[in-house]
């Protein structure tokens, strides 16, 4: 959406977003300013009026995609109200909110935030997981604070190295997490983070298959937006290769081989 935050700063500036995008095979793109820019809050009529006026601009070009609402979701106590109270534009009007936190550390009680957006009937999708600075600093603090049901959104800057090698390594281990994963773009332009998911598509293909690349990169997104329950990519992980040599040979024949399950 144009002329909010730190995204397109124009209408043009949105089309020719919604234009890369299409030229790279995507057809819905999911518009996600952020919830409170400085010490203002954006409104859903706002949202919608700006989207129905780029969906406009982009029928008018011929263009094949759409723009869906959304907003991103700051995570705090103080901005639970007005989810609660169904204020906040949800994707594409679904269940799901995308919910953005600080790149330090997690909100305080955050399991007990996360149970009640829960209770609210909404699904929470934690955005750029990969980028917070307490998960990638502190070993296993994302495993003992986010629950395996919550889905996860990750970034392709993040995947493809903009942010730093440090935030693409932890995002490519946070892709082989068994949990609802969703790869979107994040995009804020058309150049320097542009809607383009096809890179990252490849890249997952290549190293995981392409079932798994169409479930993060396609099939979980289109269900966020249909109001649909989200997949989980299980890898294949090869069996790790048995232990050579003397020694192993002795090891195995004093204490056996481990049972296969």
């Amino acid at each position: 959406m144009y002329g909010w935050d730190d995204g397109a700063k124009t209408i043009d500036e949105s089309l020719e977003m919604a234009r890369v995008a299409a030229e790279n095979g995507t057809t819905v793109l999911a518009a996600t300013p952020h919830m409170y820019y400085g010490e203002q809050r954006v409104e859903p009529d706002m949202v919608r009026e700006r989207v129905a006026e780029i969906n406009e601009r982009i029928t008018a070009e011929g263009l094949d995609i759409r723009i869906v609402v959304g907003t991103e979701m700051v995570a705090t106590w103080e901005a639970l109200m007005p989810l609660t109270h169904k204020k906040v534009l949800t994707l594409n009007d679904s269940r799901t909110v995308l919910l953005e936190f600080p790149f330090t550390q997690l909100p305080i009680r955050f399991k007990e935030l996360i149970f009640q957006v829960r209770m609210a009937n909404i699904m929470p999708l934690m955005a750029h997981p990969e980028r917070c600075q307490m998960f990638i600093q502190e070993p296993g603090s994302f495993e003992a604070n986010v629950e395996p049901d919550l889905p996860i959104q990750i970034n392709t800057t993040s995947l493809m190295g903009g942010f730093g090698e440090k935030i693409q390594n932890y995002a490519w281990k946070l892709v082989e997490e068994d949990r609802p994963i969703v790869i979107a773009s994040d995009a804020h332009n058309a150049k320097s983070r542009p809607p383009i998911l096809s890179e990252v598509h490849a890249a997952l293909t290549e190293k995981y298959g392409e079932e798994i690349a169409n479930i993060m990169c396609r099939d979980n997104p289109r269900a966020v937006i249909e109001n649909k329950g989200l997949r989980i990519a299980r890898m294949k992980r090869k069996p790790a290769p048995e232990p050579k040599g003397f020694r192993a040979r002795l090891k195995r024949l004093i204490i056996g081989r481990p049972e296969q399950y």
